[in-house]
């Protein structure tokens, strides 16, 4: 959510002081827009990724004085295709919803307006978090399942049921696929409202 406000609030600033304009003169907006996506996906994987290890030295610095059962429910159970798993998710998932905010972003002429335009998009996500939490509890249920395969939801639905229950290769492969159709249909259809969102000031655009 930090991460596709950051890309949101960079794509209205640039509209709201008409660097766009100048910007778009000598670089294609899709150029742009990915860029700007790529730019800030990279940052926040790097952060996750800092924030992550200095965690795990820290565990294994001071493995000896944790309860034997917090040590079992950290790494008892966790393998490295779980892992693979929840990295795959992770990352298809979170570039995909950059794409979202980046085309919110491009939709709104006045940097103030941004808070309102991606407030439905950090929704969506709240439900796909409330919906993993609800997966904890009943990882078989029907809902669950329509979940894991919802792309803004399976970001994290698909990784709680495989980590609780037994997920097929097949089952994964169709989440995965379908997320990734809806990432790249997405990453066009944001080009597109880039592009046209850069030469429309004054009113703030919607989607419908």
């Amino acid at each position: 959510i930090m991460y596709g406000s950051f890309v949101s609030t960079s794509v209205a600033r640039e509209k709201d002081n008409r660097t766009m304009e100048i910007l778009i003169t000598s670089t294609k907006p899709d150029a742009l827009i990915v860029g700007k996506v790529l730019a800030n996906g990279v940052a926040g994987l790097v952060q996750f990724a800092f924030i992550f290890s200095v965690a795990l030295i820290g565990y294994f610095l001071n493995q000896a004085s944790f309860p034997e059962i917090v040590n079992e429910m950290l790494f008892g159970s966790l393998t490295w295709d779980a892992i693979l798993v929840f990295l795959m998710f992770t990352s298809l998932g979170y570039l995909l919803y950059l794409f979202v905010y980046a085309s919110l972003g491009s939709l709104v002429s006045k940097l103030e307006d941004v808070s309102s335009s991606v407030s439905v998009v950090t929704m969506l996500f709240m439900v796909a978090y409330l919906m993993a939490n609800l997966g904890l509890s009943m990882p078989n249920s029907l809902i669950i399942k329509i979940a894991s395969y919802f792309p803004f939801t399976a970001i994290l639905s698909m990784p709680i049921r495989y980590f609780l229950t037994q997920v097929s290769i097949i089952e994964l492969l169709i989440s995965l696929a379908i997320m990734a159709i809806t990432t790249w249909s997405l990453a066009i259809f944001s080009i597109r409202i880039y592009r046209f969102g850069s030469l429309s000031y004054g009113n703030k655009m919607s989607l419908i």
